[in-house]
């Protein structure tokens, strides 16, 4: 089991881009709600399958979220939250290059994974960045993402598409979750409230190993 070296002082600043961060992966949500209609004309696709590709982000969580805490325990928080936003980015790039819609569907399947990994570590890390007198304001502060997200694409995101079309809607998206991979790699990836430290007691260690 490990613990991280405790911290006496919130970062504002990380703690702020690790926000921002769960706001672009909710994104993989919104986006598609606000191009729903522009989703079904482009593929010919009727109401379900294109109702299918809004919510299909979500099955990977059902299936998969037991486990993705114990892994970005084992590999470390950091990494899975980079990676997590780094396939997001490299899915939403995909879409935007308007593939079949196997594909596209496919691209939406394997978001679930990038969602699942941010929902995972970034509350996380957020945690470990905050004192323990501000915790309760950071964690308040991280459970406003979602409806950030909606709020924030429903406000920009008609307007982006309308302008820029599907292509550059899904374009978009996949520079801002990538930059907030790129962003974050570079601020936490020395920062020692991070840096792991072994802690006596193998019974947890053995049952995650076994």
């Amino acid at each position: 089991m490990t613990q991280s070296v405790p911290n006496t002082q919130t970062q504002w600043l990380e703690v702020i881009f690790l926000w921002l961060a769960g706001v672009s992966a909710a994104m993989q949500f919104a986006k598609l709600s606000v191009s729903y209609d522009a989703v079904m004309m482009h593929y010919q696709t009727g109401a379900t399958l294109t109702g299918l590709t809004l919510s299909v982000v979500g099955i990977a969580g059902l299936i998969f979220g037991v486990f993705a805490g114990m892994i970005a325990n084992r590999i470390g928080y950091l990494k899975v939250l980079v990676g997590a936003l780094f396939l997001g980015g490299v899915l939403s790039f995909l879409q935007s290059l308007l593939p079949h819609f196997s594909l596209f569907l496919l691209t939406r399947l394997l978001e679930g994974f990038s969602q699942l990994g941010v929902v995972v570590a970034a509350p996380t890390l957020i945690a470990k960045l905050s004192a323990p007198q501000h915790r309760s304001l950071t964690m308040g502060l991280w459970g406003t993402f979602f409806g950030v997200a909606f709020a924030i694409t429903g406000w920009l995101g008609k307007s982006a598409l309308d302008q820029l079309g599907l292509h550059g809607l899904f374009l978009s998206h996949a520079l801002l979750i990538s930059g907030f991979g790129v962003v974050l790699h570079f601020l936490l990836r020395k920062n020692p409230v991070l840096d792991f430290v072994p802690v006596a007691g193998g019974k947890v260690d053995c049952w995650l190993k076994c």
